[in-house]
């Protein structure tokens, strides 16, 4: 059977995106102190093995807003808690635990 050339190619951009893999280093982070930061680099690993840093490109959410503040790619503490810290990029979502611990 016979794919038309649409179907072909939307299939074959599907697979491409699918050997793509988005990761986030660190994979939790953990403020411990009011003075805490961590800074976070979000990773492209291509099918070819060739890496490209999404940093800069990612869109960044946290389940509470209210315990973190966050400059570009630097988290710092602002309450007490746990949350999550969503990264999309290259259209695939990543979530890192963040722990926030004596931030007053």
């Amino acid at each position: 059977m016979r794919l038309p050339l649409a179907a072909a190619a939307l299939l074959a951009s599907a697979a491409a995106a699918a050997a793509q893999t988005v990761a986030v280093y660190p994979p939790d982070i953990n403020l411990e102190t009011a003075r805490d930061r961590q800074g976070f680099v979000v990773q492209l690993t291509q099918p070819d093995g060739v890496t490209r840093d999404l940093t800069d490109q990612a869109q960044v959410t946290f389940a509470n807003p209210g315990l973190v503040k966050l400059e570009k790619n630097v988290v710092t503490p602002v309450a007490d808690g746990q949350t999550d810290m969503t990264v999309v990029a290259a259209g695939q979502a990543v979530k890192v635990p963040v722990k926030v611990a004596r931030a007053k």
